[in-house]
């Protein structure tokens, strides 16, 4: 079973420990462990909890029992009822409801001028608190008892008071339409403002088209106006514009006027909060620690992050160094600092601060795929899209010269964070395109302090991220020239730790090199050993030291580095084995493989057949299975597969490659010998080796179709590679009309010879690629022969032909 690690475990005894590592610093009065009834300034605390401060209500209740705070069901209910603090929270909403019932009610009747409804407001009292008390339990059994107390505390005062006032005042005069409007703008503004959420403003309005039509258009718009008005908070913004100013201008220490703002004093606050930015800014280059946790309390409102937006980047614009200022943002305690306190099990729908800050400070798009700080496909991410929407006009506009590298800080460490590969998120088709971003980015930042640094990094592990085989693998270190070149002691890192990642990957892959120069299996398997040792190290050293946003740009190197190594160790195994006799791997007790999985032959194959030269009938016979498997897969399909007949020398291989006519219809197949070992010997070029293939294919055609009219391939126009490449396919194209339907089988014997060409530098490596699209024409296919299957040979060789051949051990 899975634990989910936002949710306490009883057995587990640092638990608790660890949520309160997640749960935002406080900046502000101390909360009361326990409420008193008795004490009428915790009803104002109550009071201004539920109306601008909802995080220290949530904070009340953790602080409680931090243990009950996620948990969830009937009996976590009943035992929270039982907790004096719960007690008496639910006791003082009851009488703060009333209290604040009687107070709007006495308030609405005098402006009116009429008698107040005392039962009808005692019964709308009673029914929105009943309202709120079920959101609040069934609240509490789904989604834990934190979330049912404070949404039941908060639901209970809206629907109360609400209720309450309609009942005592608004029904009392139902014929009287002007004051009807009156009582209806007291019920709407008390119902608004109770809510204080952008979402009573949408309310506000269905509810003054159906009283509109219940009771009177004007009602009607005058109820919705009032909603409207009490969700946007705008009875609060009267004082707190003003309030706002006078905070910004006063002569104190700027984080004491920061606490006394209205960004901060109001969590609720819709309208813009003015003078927070310009505060936010001088607070940051007083003390940036204390000032990101205080622009963490302001972010958990989304209307005011457009403050946070300005801050940053006035800020960052005044730096020398802003890059600094960026990479202080991936500090543990800023990145992993919750914009909010967390009320449900599931607290990763609020984005955490490092995120939520660098998405306000990067592009918004890159290589067409949008950048957030939050959660994507979440209900969360929806509403605070509305919301940045409507705040963008406050936002500063243009584009930094940092914008776009930050962005894929975000994009990267959003992936990483849900548990992916970075480099495999990208679709396949435009995995180039996005490396080529990254680096357009890296580059427009390079000439900033540090940028160089940055830069050069990033380069190194995307480098690093695209090998692919132990040949690249061995000159990586190459990549490592800048780190050497530059002096710490008199130009400091900004990434220490990823600097010293970077010269483990260098340490790396020399062991590689080491290990591909040794002449001996002893050397090779000590080189290669050391080197996944040292990556495993490395896995740990990243996990527990490198921050983001290299973290998980690092981990998918190492990832894809042990994969590579891996495999080399395990070709060497298999190569160590196949050189020890049968003897040998008794006495070393060697377990004999089982798994049709592996397709290399892990022993030397036992000799039945005579050593000589390749025969013909009657002297060939047998190999019934050999010959069994070719004529299966040259039916399988129009177009067949190429064949690779491998296996120890003297196995007989080039004797079933000579007789190849016994498993191929002479009405459907041709085909055409190639020794190329002996053939390679002679070649000095490409041309040459293209012109004793077509050489091969024209005699084979004529042997078979005598009667043909194919011309024999014109020896001087195979004068370079590229005119005999278009020489041959000129000459193909003919031998494809000659063959009206039927399949050439070219037949290339001993091709090491290939390879030993290609690495005398005799034969280009293209050749490979040619043979492949070579047997990409329906009408021809290659049968190979050769002591190794593709995968045992060059990375050059293997690939072109991967995924279009099958192997046949004899």
């Amino acid at each position: 079973m899975t634990h989910n690690p936002t949710r306490p475990n009883p057995s587990d005894g640092h638990e608790s420990a660890r949520l309160h590592e997640r749960i935002p610093p406080y900046y502000g009065p101390p909360i009361p462990k326990v409420l008193n009834p008795l004490n009428l300034r915790h009803y104002g605390l109550l009071l201004m909890w539920i109306y601008f401060q909802p995080s220290r209500l949530k904070r009340y209740v953790w602080q409680a029992d931090p243990e009950l705070y996620f948990q969830a069901g009937w009996a976590n209910l009943w035992r929270s009822v039982r907790l004096p603090a719960y007690r008496n929270l639910l006791l003082m909403v009851l009488l703060l409801t009333i209290i604040l019932a009687i107070v709007i009610s006495a308030l609405s009747s005098g402006v009116q001028g009429m008698e107040i409804r005392w039962q009808r407001m005692a019964f709308g009292v009673a029914f929105g608190v009943v309202i709120g008390v079920v959101i609040g339990v069934v609240g509490g059994v789904a989604s834990g008892v934190a979330f049912g107390v404070v949404i039941g505390a908060v639901f209970s005062v809206a629907f109360g008071v609400a209720y309450g006032v309609t009942g005592g005042v608004a029904s009392s005069v139902p014929y009287d339409m002007a004051k009807r409007v009156t009582s209806g703008v007291a019920f709407g503004v008390a119902f608004g403002v109770a809510f204080g959420v952008v979402f009573g403003v949408a309310f506000g309005m269905v509810l003054g088209v159906a009283f509109g039509a219940a009771g009177g258009v004007v009602f009607g718009v005058a109820l919705g106006m009032a909603v409207g008005v009490g969700a946007l908070r705008g009875i609060f913004y009267v004082i707190q514009w003003p309030w706002a100013i006078a905070v910004a201008r006063r002569d104190r220490p700027v984080f004491e006027r920061l606490a006394r703002h209205p960004a901060v004093c109001d969590e609720l606050i819709v309208l813009p909060a003015v003078g927070a930015e310009r505060l936010l800014v001088r607070a940051l280059r007083e003390d940036m620690a204390l000032a990101l946790q205080l622009m963490a309390q302001i972010g958990a409102n989304p209307f005011q992050r457009w403050a946070i937006q300005r801050a940053m980047i006035m800020h960052l614009d005044a730096q020398i160094s802003p890059l600094e200022s960026i990479y202080y943002l991936f500090r543990p305690i800023v990145w992993n600092l919750p914009s909010a306190f967390p009320l449900i099990n599931d607290a990763n729908e609020s984005p955490l601060m490092g995120r939520l800050l660098l998405s306000e400070i990067s592009s918004p798009n890159l290589a067409g795929k949008f950048v957030s700080g939050i959660p994507q496909n979440t209900l969360v991410e929806r509403a605070e899209g509305v919301v940045r929407f409507l705040t963008q006009p406050l936002r500063i506009k243009g584009n930094r010269v940092w914008a776009d590298i930050c962005g894929w800080m975000l994009l990267f460490s959003a992936i990483d964070r849900k548990g992916k590969y970075v480099l495999e998120y990208f679709d396949q088709d435009f995995y180039q395109e996005t490396i080529d971003s990254v680096y357009r980015s890296v580059a427009a930042i390079e000439h900033l302090p540090k940028g160089s640094e940055i830069a050069q990094s990033w380069r190194s592990i995307f480098a690093f991220a695209q090998i692919k085989d132990a040949e690249l693998l061995a000159t990586a270190y190459e990549h490592m020239g800048w780190v050497h070149s530059t002096d710490p002691a008199t130009q400091p890192w900004l990434l220490p730790k990823v600097i010293e990642a970077l010269h483990a990957l260098g340490d790396i892959s020399n062991q590689v090199s080491i290990a591909q120069d040794a002449t001996n299996y002893g050397q090779q398997s000590a080189a290669l050993n050391r080197a996944a040792g040292q990556l495993n190290e490395l896995a740990d050293y990243i996990e527990a030291e490198v921050l983001q946003p290299e973290k998980p740009l690092l981990r998918v190197v190492v990832q894809r580095w042990q994969k590579i190594i891996a495999a080399e160790q395990g070709k060497l195994g298999a190569a160590a084995l196949r050189e020890m006799t049968p003897s040998e791997r008794m006495m070393a007790g060697v377990v004999e493989p089982t798994s049709t999985i592996w397709h290399k032959p892990a022993t030397p194959i036992p000799n039945p057949y005579v050593v000589g030269d390749p025969v013909y009938p009657p002297l060939f016979t047998g190999r019934t299975d050999i010959f069994n498997q070719i004529d299966g897969i040259w039916r399988a399909k129009a177009d067949p597969d190429s064949i690779i007949l491998y296996g120890h020398r003297r196995m007989g291989k080039s004797s079933i490659l000579r007789n190849l006519n016994l498993a191929a219809s002479e009405e459907k197949f041709i085909i055409a010998y190639t020794d190329m070992m002996g053939e390679t010997a002679f070649v000095e070029s490409t041309a040459g080796l293209l012109l004793t293939l077509a050489d091969k294919i024209y005699s084979a055609v004529r042997q078979a179709l005598p009667d043909t009219a194919l011309s024999e391939p014109d020896a001087p126009t195979f004068d370079s590679p590229a005119n005999a490449q278009r020489q041959f396919n000129r000459f193909a194209a003919h031998v494809r009309e000659v063959l009206a339907g039927r399949t050439l089988i070219l037949v290339l014997d001993e091709f090491e010879g290939i390879q030993d060409a290609v690495e005398k530098g005799k034969v280009g490596s293209e050749i490979y690629r040619f043979l492949r699209t070579l047997t990409q024409e329906p009408w021809i296919t290659l049968v190979m022969g050769g002591l190794h299957t593709l995968e045992e040979m060059s990375h050059d060789y293997a690939q072109p032909f991967f995924g279009s051949y099958r192997n046949i051990t004899v």
